[in-house]
């Protein structure tokens, strides 16, 4: 008799198709996983530009209608402001007035319809949200990609309320106070606002 050492073809065949079923099963799970990557950095762009937007505004009292590598100061949506948006990202912003404005931001790499368009805005959202696509029920300085409504945001709650909160540090500076605004989560901080 002989001492074979190995494996026999059939052993060999049923590892590979385990790993084929194995791969079929991870592959899709993490396919997407690149596009989520991007539309979190178009999520975060839009957070920056808020903060860009109002920096621009303690300046010059109105807010900037256009982007580029150094700010420049003007007024009626004249100026500029120092802002570069991550790889790929193109955000467009909507200037109206020196009481608001909104913005979306788009990046080719996202392929998924109800991702493929960010926006948000800042100021009253009957005037302001219609420029980025969103509804006067979405809330103020919260980025939002599902502008057609396909499918619900990740937002902590409580969080959009508190950069609602950040925008409005000083009650009727940039179209009043987040208490008016109907943001219950705020009712605590609300008896200061009067």
């Amino acid at each position: 008799m002989q001492n074979r050492k190995g494996f026999t073809l059939i052993e060999l065949l049923i590892v590979v198709v385990i790993i084929g079923i194995l791969a079929a099963i991870a592959i899709p799970k993490f396919a997407n996983t690149k596009e989520k990557a991007v539309v979190a950095s178009m999520k975060s762009d839009l957070r920056n530009l808020v903060t860009t937007q109002e920096a621009f505004f303690s300046d010059n009292q109105d807010y900037a209608g256009t982007l580029g590598l150094t700010q420049t100061n003007g007024v009626g949506g004249a100026g500029v402001a120092a802002f570069g948006p991550s790889k790929g990202n193109v955000i467009v912003i909507n200037y109206t007035d020196a009481a608001g404005w909104s913005a979306t931001v788009t990046n080719p790499a996202v392929v998924t319809a109800s991702n493929d368009v960010c926006g948000i805005f800042v100021g009253d959202p009957t005037i302001y949200a219609a420029g980025a696509g969103l509804t006067a029920a979405d809330v103020e300085g919260a980025p939002k990609c599902d502008v057609a409504g396909a499918e619900p945001q990740d937002v902590v709650p409580g969080a959009a309320a508190e950069s609602a909160a950040l925008l409005h540090a000083e009650p009727g500076l940039y179209g009043g106070s987040p208490c008016a605004s109907g943001a219950d989560s705020l009712s605590s901080s609300c008896s200061s606002w009067s």
